[in-house]
């Protein structure tokens, strides 16, 4: 590629230049890199509004916004160019749903019109995979999941891969599940792995990190949200159905699959991620990296990152099932919640103000002083408004009162206190 990448621009009837796939994909990393838009313009040889153009696409266009079909497969352009990403551009999946959506047409008419996006797709991942980040800048974090053998038993496993941009050092851990305490707690055990944190991790939009975006308007989850920021780190997310932003995690997950799992049975999962520590330090760091041509353990003694945050390594998240009277436990002693969240899963976080916070789904639901000593329990008052004909609670209860945890099962079962 020539360094201005005119090769790889065309100008339309109208003057305007129109960017190549590889380019276009260049444009945005180099954007979500920091680079303004006057050094973007400038290092590929293109208008100012060319760039601005390219960091407004949602997805990548080229001469039109989509591409000319016969007009028997317009009105279902708009559902597979969303739905071929996320069926991995499976053109028979894809024609047995349109099917089920009433289209009457060919199924050579619906592969005809996947390939195109299917090409765009592998153009634009090769382009975000060429580029570079620098030391301690990024890493990427994404999921994957297969079944192994664990104790003779075929197991659907969830594997948190988590890839230093600059150098490629990685690190694998296998889970059962993919939820927010998993996540937290892979991502702490990742940083004491590489002894620091990035700048910066890039994520999909997995529920577990963003509950809603609208365009550019983001909604963290609160809890993910806090726990990072305390790490030093700055979360960014791909575009929708546009993963192959963060293509060196997505090659990661890959290359667990391929070059560590095959033929292997375990006997727990400790064993299961046991092993893969060691295959990580043996194999993983010390391979010649397809794209760097070095090996990720000598790139990462030049890795940037920033120093451990030990107080925040030791607020980690936890999950409490409330039980029927509204008390969930948390270090010898119990503490109030709403009377609507009895029965469901609750997070429980400690945070340096001395506060307990409790939250479901990502919203905050109840907030304590912590508790010293043991078998003490916080009562809420307000916990229990619209149920107090179930519960004898003295007229006398305060706001918020800390009791013996005998008074409060006292209550529980409609005795006086």
């Amino acid at each position: 590629m020539e360094e201005n990448g005119m090769l790889h621009q065309h100008i339309s009837g109208g003057g305007e230049a129109v960017l190549g796939i590889d380019i276009w994909a260049e444009v945005r990393a180099h954007a979500a890199n920091g680079w303004s838009k006057k050094s973007i313009a400038r290092k590929f040889g293109i208008d100012r509004k060319t760039v601005r153009k390219a960091l407004t696409q949602g997805q990548y266009s080229g001469y039109s916004s989509r591409p000319k079909k016969p007009g028997l497969l317009d009105t279902w352009m708009a559902f597979i160019e969303e739905r071929a990403i996320q069926v991995d551009f499976n053109a028979t999946k894809l024609f047995k749903e349109l099917q089920d959506r009433g289209y009457k047409g060919s199924y050579s008419l619906v592969k005809q019109a996947v390939y195109p996006l299917r090409e765009q797709y592998q153009n634009a991942e090769k382009a975000f995979i060429r580029f570079e980040t620098p030391p301690g800048r990024q890493a990427q974090v994404d999921w994957g999941s297969t079944k192994v053998t664990i104790d003779q038993v075929e197991t659907r496993i969830h594997i948190f891969v988590m890839v230093l941009g600059y150098s490629r050092a990685i690190y694998v851990e296998f889970t059962l599940d993919e939820k927010l305490e998993t996540l937290l707690n892979c991502h702490q055990n990742a940083f004491l792995w590489f002894g620091g944190c990035p700048e910066e991790i890039l994520y999909d939009n997995m529920k577990t990190v963003v509950l809603d975006r609208k365009g550019g308007n983001i909604r963290f989850h609160p809890t993910f949200l806090d726990f990072i920021t305390l790490h030093g780190c700055k979360p960014k997310v791909c575009q929708p159905a546009r993963p192959q932003t963060k293509g060196k995690v997505e090659s990661g997950v890959r290359y667990v699959k391929k070059s560590f799992l095959p033929g292997e049975t375990f006997f727990s999962l400790d064993h299961l991620n046991g092993e893969a520590r060691r295959w990580i330090r043996d194999v993983a760091d010390n391979r010649v990296h397809g794209t760097t041509h070095r090996k990720p353990a000598e790139m990462f003694a030049e890795e940037k990152l920033h120093p451990l945050n030990h107080k925040a390594l030791a607020a980690k998240i936890q999950k409490r099932l409330v039980s029927k009277d509204c008390l969930i436990s948390f270090r010898a002693n119990k503490y109030t919640v709403p009377w609507q969240y009895a029965g469901k899963d609750v997070e429980v976080k400690p945070v340096e103000t001395g506060k307990l916070v409790i939250l479901h789904a990502g919203t905050v639901i109840a907030e304590h002083s912590r508790l010293e000593g043991r078998h003490h329990v916080s009562i809420q008052r307000e916990h229990f408004q619209g149920i107090y004909s179930k519960l004898s609670l003295p007229d006398s209860l305060t706001e918020v009162q800390v009791r013996p945890l005998a008074f409060y099962e006292q209550l529980a079962l409609g005795g006086e206190a």
